[in-house]
């Protein structure tokens, strides 16, 4: 993003190192970016995605959503482990093997009525925790309408916790 203003304040972000040679070739491409940006100049990209990059990214969200609301102790249950699993596992296939229930952002087309058609916003993307008796989910609804969804937690003792408000 060219025009992204960083805060004086926010020090993590530093100057590229243009002797290391991965930060050198990134930076290659990002100044002529940068620099088509500056002249006027149309630039056309093509984005390759993994076609399981929505499976690493849903066990992510599965294990941060649970870990906010309920804290360590979900750390310690049997589905909190699947999922960290699921996000470090590099084989697809082994990662397809364990029993992380959800569905993915690069599933089709969205139909007529389907969540996502009903909870896209312009510009934002949707999260919604829902409970349903033992069970807490996590569905994500991008700007598209496009969703996808993890189960969380699968402890009744923990979402059954949970204030229903």
């Amino acid at each position: 993003m060219t025009n992204l203003t960083i805060q004086q304040q926010w020090t993590a972000f530093k100057e590229p190192d243009l002797r290391d040679p991965v930060q050198a070739r990134d930076m290659s491409v990002l100044s002529t970016m940068i620099n088509a940006g500056r002249s006027g100049i149309e630039t056309r990209l093509d984005v390759a995605v993994q076609i399981d990059s929505d499976s690493r990214l849903l066990a992510k969200l599965g294990l941060a959503v649970g870990y906010k609301m309920f804290g360590a102790r979900f750390l310690a249950a049997e589905y909190a482990s699947t999922l960290r699993a699921a996000l470090w596992e590099p084989s697809l296939e082994k990662r397809c093997g364990l029993a992380v229930r959800g569905t993915g952002y690069l599933r089709g087309a969205l139909p007529f009525g389907s969540i996502g058609a009903i909870l896209k916003w312009p510009g934002a993307w949707v999260l919604t925790i829902m409970r349903s008796g033992g069970l807490l989910s996590l569905a994500v609804t991008a700007p598209s309408g496009r969703s996808m969804n993890v189960l969380v937690c699968e402890e009744p003792d923990l979402v059954n916790g949970l204030d229903s408000t």
